[in-house]
C-alpha cells in the first residue's frame, strides 16, 4: 500500500505497509501511461468504474482510522484533492460507527456529475453525486472552496457513501444481489443518520403528514430506489424510521443485525426479514406501524 508524494521532478511513493518502490521519473510515467492507454483504450472506455476524464491517470493510497483506501482520479487540481483528503479524514471515523472492515476500499473520483453518472450507467438519476457498492465507491470531486459549509456538506456526502460500503462489507451482502436483503429504508436511513444529513431532508413532521394523507403508504415495502420527484421525501422518511430504531435499540443492535446477515446466505430473499425480526423482536412492517402511530399522535 502506498501514498503518493511529489518531490522536485520525481513522483515519490511511500508505502502504507511494507515494500518500497524506486522513484520513477514523470516522463517515464507519462510514456508508460500513453502506451497502456493505446493498447487498452476500448476496454477502458467501457469500464463502469474508471474515472472517465483520465482513465486512472493518478492514484494514491491512504490509511485513515485503520482503513486502507485506494483512491483513483484524473488530473484534479491540488486544492480539490486536498479538500477530498481532509473530508476523507473526517468522514471515515464517522462511517465506522458500526464496525471496521478489513479489506481495502477503492474510491474513484470524477470531475463532474455527468461523467460519474455515465460511468456507472445512471444517467436517469441527474441528482446523483456518488454511488457505493461492496467493492468501493465513486464520487464527484469537491469544488475548490474555502467555505466551511461546502467542506461540511462534502464530508457528509462522503461519510454517507462510506457507510454504504462498510454496511455491505460488515453484513457480507454484495450490493444489489437481493433488494429484499438490502431494503431501501434501512440502507439509506442508516447512511443519512450516521452521516448527520437529517437536516437536508424532510423530517418527522413531514412523514406524519404523508401517513395522514395516504394511510396505505409503506416505506419498508419500497424495494427499489424512489423516483426523482420522490427521492427527498423517501430519504427523509428512511432517516426517521432508522433514527427511531437507533434511539430505541442502540448501535449494538445494528452490529448484531450485520453479524446475523453475514452468517446467512445473501441469496436467500428472507434473510434480512428474519434477521431483523430476530434482533428487534418485530417485523419491519410492525416497526413502521409503531412509528406511524406515534408520529400521528405527536404531529396532529
Amino acid at each position: 500500500m502506498e501514498t503518493e508524494k511529489r518531490s522536485g521532478n520525481l513522483l515519490r511513493r511511500e508505502p502504507c505497509a511494507e515494500g518500497q518502490q524506486a522513484p520513477v521519473s514523470k516522463g517515464a510515467i507519462r510514456f508508460r501511461w500513453r502506451l497502456f492507454a493505446l493498447l487498452l483504450m476500448p476496454s477502458c472506455v467501457q469500464a463502469p468504474d474508471a474515472p472517465a476524464e483520465a482513465h486512472r491517470l493518478r492514484a494514491e493510497e491512504r490509511i485513515v482510522a485503520g482503513v486502507c483506501f485506494h483512491v483513483e482520479h484524473g488530473s484534479l487540481p491540488e486544492p480539490s484533492l486536498e479538500m477530498f483528503r481532509a473530508a476523507l479524514d473526517r468522514a471515515t471515523p464517522i462511517a465506522l460507527r458500526f464496525g471496521t472492515p478489513k479489506e481495502k476500499v477503492k474510491i474513484s473520483i470524477y470531475e463532474s456529475p455527468i461523467s460519474l453518472q455515465q460511468s456507472i450507467r445512471k444517467t436517469h438519476l441527474p441528482w446523483l453525486r456518488a454511488w457505493a457498492t461492496d467493492r468501493g465507491l465513486t464520487i464527484v470531486a469537491p469544488k475548490d472552496s474555502r467555505s466551511s459549509t461546502a467542506v461540511d456538506r462534502y464530508t457528509r456526502l462522503l461519510a454517507h457513501e462510506l457507510v454504504h460500503v462498510f454496511h455491505y462489507r460488515l453484513a457480507g451482502i454484495p450490493a444489489a444481489v437481493s433488494t429484499t436483503n438490502d431494503p431501501f429504508w434501512f440502507r439509506e436511513g442508516l447512511a443519512v443518520v450516521t452521516a448527520g444529513e437529517q437536516g437536508d431532508y424532510p423530517g418527522a413532521r413531514e412523514l406524519a403528514q404523508v401517513y395522514r394523507r395516504d394511510p396505505d403508504f409503506s416505506l419498508v415495502e419500497l424495494q427499489g430506489p424512489p423516483s426523482n420527484t420522490e427521492a427527498r421525501r423517501a430519504y427523509g422518511a428512511a432517516a426517521v424510521l432508522c433514527g427511531e430504531l437507533l434511539k430505541r435499540f442502540g448501535d449494538a443492535s445494528v452490529r448484531d443485525l450485520f453479524g446475523r446477515l453475514r452468517q446467512g446466505d445473501p441469496s436467500n430473499p428472507q434473510l434480512f426479514r428474519r434477521s431483523f425480526q430476530a434482533v428487534f423482536g418485530r417485523t419491519e412492517v410492525a416497526w413502521e406501524q409503531e412509528v406511524r402511530e406515534r408520529l400521528l399522535v405527536e404531529y396532529p
